[in-house]
């Protein structure tokens, strides 16, 4: 099951690469990522040290990213544009703040394919 990730973005861009690093170490591996650029200056994310190498390794494995730049609404209009956008059958919604374990999405996945999972299309 391909998972889509959506991550608000305030600025934190050494957070972000953390989250980023550990997205690339998940055992799943099928997931997008969508950034949502809360910033009141927007850049470009391959410019930025750490986030455009991750950016690019990203893409080298497989994986789609997108980045959108916000209203700045705040965190749950942020969350909408990535539910609104999303073209895989499961959205996760992360803070740029955070690290993941290893495993972490594989477990999410695993409650989602199981048959007693409360899942529909």
């Amino acid at each position: 099951m391909r998972v889509e990730v959506g991550v608000g973005c305030v600025g934190k861009f050494t957070e972000l690469a953390i989250l980023l690093c550990s997205l690339l170490c998940q055992t799943h591996k099928e997931w997008d990522l969508t950034i949502i650029d809360e910033t009141v200056e927007h850049k470009n994310y391959l410019d930025i040290p750490g986030v455009g190498h991750l950016l690019k390794m990203m893409e080298e494995k497989g994986h789609r990213w997108r980045i959108f730049f916000g209203l700045r609404r705040g965190f749950h209009f942020a969350q909408q544009i990535v539910l609104n956008e999303s073209t895989n059958p499961l959205t996760w919604i992360l803070a740029e703040d955070i690290a993941l374990e290893p495993n972490c999405m594989a477990e999410l996945v695993k409650q989602f394919e199981s048959p007693s999972a409360v899942y529909r299309d």
